[in-house]
């Protein structure tokens, strides 16, 4: 299982001049507070996560990350976009505003999990300005696997979306949070408010309406369904010469 391995954590101080020496140890210690704050609110352990390795001649930091721990992070990296402008639900949010803020000035943060061959990364940038979006909204419908659920006062699941295998944080009430609590690591259907990126059209934000356990049917049957809706539709047609035809070839 994914969860049976550790994983590595890689922070990445980038910007003009920055480097092991130009990176004053109340910066890092600052920026440390905060992933540690990340990790807390995400509800992992920050006993979890150790440093292992710092990169000479550049601000680059390792950390060893327990396989629950690794896991958890890979998905919270992966739910807030390659460029972090993606909601996490309000408490992970202001956990990740907090990390921006404590990057010095015209720096910017690269954060990678990897867990085997998993590599998962966003970029901050520092400041308290994210990227707002054009975004449209609707009612969607996801299908995939649970992969955590965050409880409090403002209660996120994690799921891992079939097809894509894009992992998705959305927002959900404390009732809905003992259900996702109750199929972790199983499949759902998942219906729900949806926010879009009008340029990029990633989801951007979710909120869970309604939650229950989704079996998909086997590719057989699945086939044998789409055999009888089409009959005898291509009977004494030659099929790749139809197929080339409604593809508008020229061959």
């Amino acid at each position: 299982m994914e969860s049976a391995e550790a994983g590595i954590l890689r922070l990445t101080l980038e910007g003009k001049g920055v480097s092991l020496e130009t990176v004053g140890i109340g910066a890092l210690s600052e920026v440390l507070r905060a992933i540690t704050g990340v990790v807390e609110v995400a509800g992992g352990d920050p006993g979890a996560v150790s440093m292992v390795d710092i990169r000479e001649g550049s601000a680059v930091y390792g950390f060893r990350t327990e396989p629950d721990t690794s896991v958890l992070l890979a998905d919270v990296v992966a739910g807030m976009g390659s460029d972090g402008s993606r909601s996490l639900g309000p408490d992970l949010d202001a956990a990740i505003r907090k990390m921006r803020l404590a990057l010095p000035a015209s720096v910017e943060l690269l954060i990678e999990q990897s867990i085997g061959d998993r590599v998962e990364a966003a970029r901050l940038e520092a400041g308290d300005e994210v990227r707002q979006a054009r975004a449209f909204k609707g009612f969607t419908t996801l299908y995939g696997l649970v992969t955590g659920v965050i409880a409090g006062k403002s209660p996120t699941a994690r799921m891992r979306v079939v097809g894509d295998n894009h992992v998705v944080v959305m927002t959900c009430s404390v009732e809905k949070a003992r259900v996702f609590g109750g199929l972790i690591l199983r499949m759902v259907k998942v219906g729900g408010l949806a926010s879009w990126d009008v340029e990029s059209l990633q989801l951007q934000r979710f909120e869970v309406v309604d939650v229950a356990p989704f079996d998909p049917a086997p590719v057989a049957e699945s086939l044998r369904g789409l055999a009888d809706l089409v009959g005898d539709a291509w009977s004494g047609k030659d099929v790749v010469s139809e197929i080339a035809l409604l593809r508008g070839d020229d061959e």
